[in-house]
């Protein structure tokens, strides 16, 4: 049976099976998934003289033994999976770093801000809140009260930290020398 070939013996025969079968008349299927051969949770499927397995998600190969490093989720934050060999990495944007890319880096640990402001961490930045007084990407930068120009009627002004001081010119008084003093 199944393709099986008979060989005639003295009051007897011999049946010669084709792979896959065995039996005196070739009539039992070998269940070629009785060893379990499909390998990180694979169903094994039988054939004739052979097996398929279905690998579950995140494994291939005829016998599911080959894992796939870059899943969907292996790198997060935007990070791209590497695979080379057995071993995968994650190339990770800008702003981040880790393993698997979870870590965001705190651009305000090196303390770019200057003058006692506030830096506030961003993705791959950082933002700043100066104090009063100051100015510039890192808050480095005195502000010059004056260069608004406040003091009037000939008044020299003097940049002071946060504030200015004006210098009357006589017959004037007043914050910014604005009144004229009667004589």
């Amino acid at each position: 049976m199944n393709g099986g070939t008979c060989q005639d013996l003295v009051d007897d025969y011999r049946c010669l099976c084709a792979a896959g079968y065995t039996g005196s008349n070739c009539s039992v299927d070998i269940d070629e998934c009785a060893s379990d051969p499909c390998m990180n949770n694979g169903t094994c499927e039988d054939l004739v003289n052979s097996f398929s397995c279905n690998c579950m998600e995140n494994y291939n190969g005829f016998m599911c033994n080959i894992g796939q490093l870059c899943t969907a989720t292996a790198c997060v934050n935007g990070g791209t999976c590497l695979e080379s060999g057995s071993n995968r990495t994650c190339d990770c944007v800008a702003g981040h770093t880790g393993q698997d890319c979870e870590t965001e880096i705190n651009e305000c640990d090196s303390n770019p801000c200057m003058n006692g402001s506030t830096c506030v961490d961003g993705i791959n930045g950082y933002n700043w809140t100066c104090v009063a007084g100051y100015t510039g990407d890192r808050c480095q930068t005195d502000i010059n009260e004056c260069d608004s120009h406040p003091c009037e009627n000939g008044a020299t002004c003097s940049d002071q930290f946060d504030m200015y001081n004006c210098s009357c010119v006589a017959g004037y008084t007043g914050v910014t020398c604005e009144t004229g003093m009667a004589d």
